[in-house]
């Protein structure tokens, strides 16, 4: 397992040990936005590979054109009904991150003022909706905007007020979250890399 709060609580989502549905702040140092970032950042791969599906069943015909991602329509491309039910689960569970993460500025604002950590966590907050897609991101972007500007070193640099406080690593974690966009298709081809391998349906055609 990886040494800082952000990845313990990324990997433990990923591993198992803690369920995808949410975000268990004890493994954040009880900083919710830690942990609840890790598992949106552990959850995308998945999210997007649901979507993707949809997508691309769409586009070939063997879904109806207005289709949206749900149990059953993946059911109907995905041999194993458990995978198609945990693709949809994390599909799910992405929608309802993202529009938390957005609404509720306790949980984005962490411990209550910037350490390293908060930044990495609206970092991985900036990868997660780039990689699953939509255009909430730009929403979150123009949320950081406000909220770093405010944060920022009169010499243009960020550090942590706590725990995590090099300049250097705040502000590489900032710029990152700000111009992720530019990193879009990196991100996604490796989140669909890492996604898991599922069997089609039959040919790979929607069943009736």
């Amino acid at each position: 397992m990886r040494g800082s709060t952000v990845a313990k609580a990324a990997d433990a989502v990923a591993g198992g040990e803690v369920p995808r549905a949410e975000a268990v702040s004890t493994l954040g140092a009880n900083v919710e936005l830690y942990s609840y970032a890790g598992s949106q950042r552990a959850n995308a791969s998945d999210a997007r590979r649901a979507q993707d599906m949809i997508d691309e069943a769409k586009e070939s015909g063997a879904l109806d054109a207005k289709a949206e991602v749900s149990v059953d329509n993946l059911k109907l491309l995905v041999a194993d009904a458990a995978q198609a039910e945990e693709l949809a689960a994390s599909f799910d569970q992405d929608q309802a991150q993202r529009k938390r993460i957005l609404e509720d500025d306790g949980l984005v604002a962490g411990f209550g003022n910037n350490g390293g950590e908060e930044y990495l966590s609206h970092l991985m907050t900036s990868e997660s909706l780039i990689i699953v897609g939509g255009n909430d991101y730009l929403a979150w972007k123009e949320k950081m905007a406000g909220l770093l500007t405010k944060s920022q070193n009169p010499d243009g640099t960020w550090s942590g007020h706590h725990c995590i406080t090099s300049p250097v690593f705040c502000t590489a974690a900032v710029l990152q979250c700000m111009t992720v966009e530019r990193d879009a298709g990196m991100l996604r081809a490796i989140a669909l890399a890492d996604a898991k391998d599922l069997k089609p349906a039959a040919d790979g055609k929607a069943q009736p």
